[in-house]
């Protein structure tokens, strides 16, 4: 039994409405899940750290975003310089491997740009590379960016503080052999 339905002039059969319910319902939601797409963003994509064992090393990142609500922050290292870009090959937590790093770990976002700032600081020399993860609340979504960690010593530093200590040493042993021999110049005057 064929079923049919007219519509000022035209005739319309009964699987075509079905049909164009179907049709309605897939545009329809084809266009909320655009809406809502999140979309977020980090620069520069690379983070370059460099500097001295013992030193703060920072960098400014930018991060923008139409999302409204907190961004969770994570920084993560592999084991060395040499590791892929794949983000399951940075699972060690920074501590674990003597950096100290201060970042928002929870960012407060309104459809903005946001501009932070990460800092490492190491008393040890280290060449690593890492990732720095924004994600939101809820959602599957996220944004990174590569680390590029090289702390090293600083041997002018230490050069400079060692001919001091050697300078301090020649300036006493000078001031002692003044005091000694003004003495004996005192006795022998007497």
């Amino acid at each position: 039994m064929k079923m049919s339905m007219t519509i000022g002039r035209r005739s319309y059969s009964l699987q075509f409405l079905v049909d164009s319910k179907h049709v309605f319902l897939l545009i329809f939601i084809i266009s909320i899940s655009s809406c809502s797409a999140l979309q977020i963003g980090i620069s520069p994509a690379k983070i370059n750290l460099s500097g001295f064992v013992g030193e703060d090393i920072c960098s400014s990142v930018e991060i923008k975003s139409d999302y409204y609500g907190n961004l969770n922050g994570d920084i993560r290292f592999g084991k060395n310089m040499n590791i892929e870009n794949n983000i399951n090959n940075f699972n060690i937590e920074p501590e674990k491997i003597g950096i100290r790093v201060e970042y928002p770990k929870t960012l407060r976002i309104e459809k903005d740009t946001r501009d932070i700032k990460i800092c490492l600081n190491s008393d040890r020399e280290i060449e690593t590379k890492g990732v720095l993860l924004y994600y939101p609340d809820e959602g599957y979504a996220g944004v990174g960016s590569l680390i590029f960690a090289t702390i090293r010593e600083n041997i002018l530093k230490k050069q400079v503080i060692t001919g001091l200590f050697i300078m301090q040493g020649f300036l006493i042993g000078d001031l002692l052999i003044i005091l000694v021999v003004g003495r004996k110049l005192k006795k022998f005057s007497e």
